[in-house]
């Protein structure tokens, strides 16, 4: 089995303002892999964010004498992969350091992993710091695709910001959200007023609902929730009613 290649990548331009030529590719990034030079390129016309421009990129080496070829193996993928990785890391560490999302829209945002938000108000943020409530450890992305997590709206009331509970680039929970769910489950599992079916009916139908809240039978499946809380204790009540509810008014968010 072949080792990982040993892969650098060198930033030329992370916005296009096109070549002025049609014939002249635009140069975005020199990629070294293991002992091979290669460049990444975007079409001459191409503007704006380079990262816009992804799927459009081809990787060339040099052939001969002040010549390129376009590469058409394993190592054009690797490239135009790692090319891609680069822009966008270079783009959230951009926003960090200026408070801003990449999307243009929001600020960028900084909440420990139980939940209480450090930064939403386009203020700059190091990554890595600890939360000044709990001491637990602070987050600025999704733990699972690295997309930014949403803050308030750029040069909006800051006091409107609702904490998002999941997040809009893979759907996953945040970890705030995700201790809920595990503290759900556990509470369900202990609750002897349910039978084993009742549990694992809850469950089902919350996880469904959870998946998508604009799927046909979110409606009967919270109506079907509702009705087996009806046996459950208090506190499982509490817990999974406020789940469901934060669940469907953060997925139905503009």
């Amino acid at each position: 089995m072949s080792s990982s290649p040993s892969i650098k990548v060198v930033i030329i331009q992370s916005v296009l303002r096109g070549s002025g030529n049609s014939t002249i590719l635009q140069e975005v990034a020199t990629v070294h892999i293991n002992d091979r030079e290669l460049r990444v390129y975007a079409p001459p016309t191409a503007s704006g964010k380079a990262i816009d421009w992804a799927p459009h990129f081809t990787a060339r080496r040099q052939g001969g004498y002040f010549s390129e070829e376009d590469l058409q193996d394993q190592h054009k993928a690797w490239a135009i992969k790692a090319a891609k990785e680069a822009l966008e890391s270079e783009a959230r560490d951009k926003s960090l350091a200026e408070g801003m999302h990449p999307d243009g829209i929001h600020c960028s945002a900084q909440v420990c992993k139980q939940g209480h938000i450090q930064h939403c108000d386009g203020m700059p943020f190091e990554a890595g710091a600890h939360c000044t409530k709990c001491g637990s450890s602070c987050i600025h992305e999704c733990p699972h695709c690295k997309e930014p997590i949403h803050g308030a709206q750029a040069y909006g009331d800051t006091s409107l910001y609702v904490l998002p509970n999941f997040c809009h680039g893979c759907g996953r929970a945040y970890p705030w959200m995700e201790d809920k769910l595990q503290t759900a489950r556990r509470l369900l599992d202990h609750d002897e007023r349910l039978s084993y079916e009742d549990r694992e009916e809850l469950w089902s139908d919350l996880q469904y609902v959870m998946s998508d809240p604009k799927a046909p039978l979110v409606a009967a499946k919270k109506k079907l929730i509702e009705i087996n809380l009806g046996k459950a204790g208090a506190v499982v009540k509490d817990v999974f009613t406020d789940i469901v509810a934060k669940t469907t008014a953060e997925m139905f968010k503009p």
